[in-house]
């Protein structure tokens, strides 16, 4: 069920199995949130390279790291998220240095069918890399819509079917599971 999953998280010990479940997960779905618990910080790049979304070195986080990353794919307010580690970390425990955040993919379990899913473009051509939203008749052809692109370190919520996707963007994208794992695959 692994359309279904908000999140996955891998924290085993097992390196290799670490690796296989990371492919076995993305040879399956690639928009689903995968977040993995690695012993060193030295495998990150491997495990990213993988298709991991995010990596926590034991080294230099806890599990109230990764608790706190998987309460914001719920959208659960910072404010609120912080007041809970600042409680756990009253006894001056180590703050973690703060990362640059950017959503995903949320699935509300209030709305069944809202699925938003963040999609890096890493075609530099083909499909509809280099068209415009309107000449590569996204919404009809994959039956998704596209609420966001970020790039060049800008938001942009307002375009028309003009707009060109180009390598890099950062897609926000609204639609089914199995549609979005369709357009996933023609921008990658």
């Amino acid at each position: 069920h692994i359309f279904q999953a908000r999140a996955v998280v891998i924290a085993i010990s097992d390196h290799q199995a670490t690796k296989e479940i990371i492919r076995s997960a993305r040879s399956i779905c690639h928009s689903v949130f995968v977040l993995v618990r690695s012993k060193y910080v030295r495998e990150t790049t491997e495990l990213l390279a993988l298709g991991a979304n995010d990596v926590i070195p034991e080294e230099f986080e806890t599990s109230i790291e990764i608790f706190s990353r998987i309460l914001q794919k719920f959208l659960i307010p910072v404010d609120d998220i912080d007041a809970f580690t600042d409680l756990v970390r009253a006894n001056n425990y180590h703050l973690f240095e703060a990362r640059k955040k950017l959503p995903h993919t949320f699935r509300s379990s209030n709305l069944p069918d809202l699925n938003i899913t963040t999609i890096q473009v890493n075609r530099d051509s083909g499909g509809v890399v280099g068209r415009s939203i309107g000449e590569s008749n996204i919404r009809s052809h994959y039956q998704v819509n596209i609420i966001g692109i970020y790039r060049d370190d800008q938001m942009h919520f307002h375009f028309d079917a003009n707009e060109k996707i180009l390598q890099n963007d950062l897609l926000f994208v609204y639609g089914k599971s199995q549609e979005v794992e369709q357009f996933h695959r023609a921008v990658n």
